[in-house]
This record gives structure tokens, sequence and C-alpha cells, in this order.
């Protein structure tokens, strides 16, 4: 995905239009996040929006959620981001508007949950694409457990 960021935003979204680029690196806390991600569905135009990084879920509610930099299985539901907050915010954009570019890794517990649900877990009402793998992935392989 960083090589992502040197592709100019008027090939990206196939125009001249104005764009702002903002990163956020290892966010920690999950309202800041989500404020972030309000600003950016409440803008007019195109939104591409691209996740790189853990996906988590939470032990009581088997929920998924992106872990954040201060998320552990035992404070997922403190400290990630639920992904329901996520697809709330971006469903209320016009169809065909955004795209949710992903490359994450899930860890166990997300992983049962992908099993357990489908990707209509993550999926419901989102643009979606790219990937999830499976825990312990490194690069192109699988590492032993």
């Amino acid at each position: 995905m960083a090589l992502l960021a040197t592709v100019p935003s008027s090939t990206l979204l196939a125009g001249d239009l104005p764009a702002d680029t903002v990163q956020l690196a290892d966010p920690a806390e999950p309202q800041a996040l989500l404020a972030h991600l309000r600003t950016a569905a409440a803008a007019t135009g195109p939104l591409l929006l691209a996740l790189v990084g853990v996906l988590t879920a939470d032990r009581r509610r088997r929920q998924p959620h992106l872990a954040l930099a201060r998320t552990r299985p035992d404070n997922t539901r403190y400290t990630a981001l639920p992904w329901t907050w996520l697809a709330a915010e971006l469903r209320e954009r016009p169809a065909g508007s955004t795209t949710v570019l992903v490359d994450l890794v899930a860890d166990k517990d997300a992983w049962s949950v992908l099993a357990e649900t489908g990707s209509e877990s993550l999926t419901a009402g989102l643009p979606l694409w790219g990937q999830v793998s499976p825990p312990h992935t490194v690069g192109d392989t699988v590492a032993a457990p």
C-alpha cells in the first residue's frame, strides 16, 4: 500500500478533481479514528479509503474490529475500531462515490468469525476490495503456527 501513495490522485480518481490525502499511521484511539472517518465520509466527491493492518474480533460479542496501536485480545472492545462503525459511516455516502481497499491479516478470533459468518460481516453495504489473510500470514507464505 505504500506504493499507492505515489500514484497521482488524478490517476486514482480518473480526472482532475481536487484531492486531499490523510494518513493515520498507528492510530491509538477508536474515537479519534472515527472522527477522521466521519470527516472523510462527509466530504463531497469520491472517497478512497485504504485500510492496512490487523482484523480482530471482540471475544464477548464476536464482532470484527480494526485493531489499533494499543489493541490486545483482552481489550479489543475498548481499543479497536468496530467494523460496524466504519460501515455505518460509509453507507451514508452516495452510491458509487466510495471505494474501500483492504489489506488485512485476521487474528485467530477474527478468522473464526469470518469462517462462521462469511464475508457479509465485512462487506454488508460496503464497496470493499482487497484481501483478508488468515492468521500467521507473512508476505506470500503462511508461517507455521
